[in-house]
Formats: structure tokens, sequence, C-alpha cells
């Protein structure tokens, strides 16, 4: 059959997409009509201030310290260092409670900022709840900004590979195909410092569903982007972890790690997190760098 033919299935998927750009655009433009107006009633730091205090639960809190304790962390890190948090996992709760939210503590970690697709960035209230917790976006020139005026930053190395790839215990981290964080620590003489969490793949597994796995295989292949679907199980225990904690999931944090050269800080950084994998390490966790 000719191609030609094939022009009405053309049309409707082109008027498909269309529609729903139009309603995206949309919903984004009302959104952040209702923002304007809600900020215009209450000062922005304000109203999340209030939220923030109203949400908080001291009895949740002691539970989410219990559940995610940092059992090394080195006395003499850097004022500015990159932090790079692994395994990247659903959505590396751990990196977030102890930066973002600020639940967890640890003597010798300083919260920083985490960073976030550029794209949640320019979502009406998404963008201003990720400025108020501190999120930087994910871009090249974001982080090197941040690193520069001395400040310390924490990644998640891997991205969305690396979160479809998460496993129990089996630690799969996506480094060796990438270049722009080591560059950035190049070029700034900033160190890098490997994190990594045991058992948080363990207790939030993403979805197995097929179908949630076949379209974010088509989101990653089309956009780049992934979306983080909890599992039943993960949904299970976060309603646990609200009236007692779960086993822990503890964090390591090494030792920083510097060159002047981008490929031969990779291969620093590559034997630091090695060493500390199988310093550790639970005896039935297995490493894997890609």
């Amino acid at each position: 059959m000719s191609w030609i033919y094939l022009w009405p299935l053309v049309f409707l998927g082109a008027m498909v997409v269309l529609i729903l750009v139009v309603l995206l655009m949309g919903a984004n433009l009302l959104l952040g009509l209702v923002v304007l107006s809600l900020y215009g009633l209450t000062p922005k730091e304000a109203l999340f201030d209030s939220v923030v205090e109203r949400l908080r639960n001291e009895s949740v809190e002691e539970n989410l310290r219990a559940t995610f304790p940092m059992v090394e962390c080195p006395p003499d890190l850097p004022p500015s260092c990159i932090f790079v948090w692994n395994p990247h996992g659903l959505i590396s709760v751990s990196s977030a409670l102890f930066n973002s939210l600020r639940v967890c503590r640890h003597p010798n970690y300083k919260p920083n900022h985490v960073v976030s697709l550029p794209f949640y960035h320019y979502i009406p209230l998404v963008g201003d709840i990720g400025r108020y917790v501190g999120a930087i976006p994910s871009d090249y020139g974001s982080i090197k900004k941040t690193v520069e005026k001395g400040e310390s930053v924490s990644v998640m190395l891997g991205g969305v590979r690396e979160m479809n790839l998460a496993d129990p215990r089996k630690m799969v981290l996506y480094i060796k195909k990438r270049s722009g964080i080591f560059k950035i620590a190049a070029e700034t003489g900033t160190p890098l410092v490997p994190v990594i969490t045991y058992g948080e793949n363990e207790l939030f597994p993403r979805s197995d569903n097929w179908m949630v796995e076949q379209m974010n295989a088509w989101l990653h292949s089309t956009f780049g982007l992934s979306i983080p679907v909890p599992s039943w199980t993960s949904l299970l225990h976060w309603f646990e972890v609200s009236y007692r904690p779960l086993k822990p999931i503890p964090t390591y944090v090494g030792h920083p790690v510097r060159d002047k050269d981008p490929d031969a800080l990779k291969e620093k950084y590559m034997k630091a997190i090695q060493t500390l994998f199988d310093t550790t390490s639970p005896p039935d966790y297995s490493l894997e760098i890609i």
C-alpha cells in the first residue's frame, strides 16, 4: 500500500499531539494565574513556611531519622563539594531527607542544593517549591555557577538511566559515559564526594508493571524523561514509616577526590566509589559500574 494512503492517520496523530500540547499549555497558564492570585494574598515565603509548619510531625520525623541514618561522614569536608549520591533509585529519598527537607542530620554533613530536571522549574508552584527547598536545575551552567559561589551540590550521576536500572540488591551505576559533572569539578577545582545508600531500592522499589515499563522506555527514548512510579510495596512502606521506623537504610559518605583533568578525575571517582562499596556494603550486595 502506498504511503500516501496513510495521510489520514498522520493527520489524526498530529491533531492529537496538537490538542495535548494546547491542553498542557492551558493547564500551565491556569495554574500560573491561580498561583499569582494566591501569592497576591500571602507572600510566597510566608505561605510555604506556614504550610511546612502545619505539615510537620515530630513523631514521623523521628521515624524517618531512625530509618535513614548517616553512619559515616568525614569530619574535614571542604566547604564546597559535589556530593554524588548512589544509586539513583526511585526518587533518591535519602538525598532529599538530608538536603531539601533537612529532616535527617549528621554533625559532619551540611545540607546543600539538590538538582532536578530543568523542566520542573518552569511549572508554576512546582518550580517555586523546588526553589524554596534549595533545588537547582541539573544543567551544566546552573551547577557550575552554584559551586563557583562556594556552595555545595548533591547530584544523582546516573539520572534516568540509572533509575530504570534500579535493583533491590544489585547496584548498577551509570558513570562511564558521564562527563559534564567531571568537567565542572575539574574546571572549578571542586572535589567530588562519593555517597552510597543501602536498602532504598529494597524498601522503595519502582513499579515493575509492564505498561509502566513500556511507557517509561518510550518517554526516555523520546524525551529523555522517566516517571518514578512506585510499586505497591513502596506505598505500603511509606504508610508504615508514618507510625514506626523501618529497617535502617544507612548512608555512607566517602572522602573527596580531586583532579584538574576530567578523565583522570572520573577514574579516581570510580575507584573511590568502589572502595567505599567494598568497605561498607552488606554481604549480599553487588556493584556494577557501566
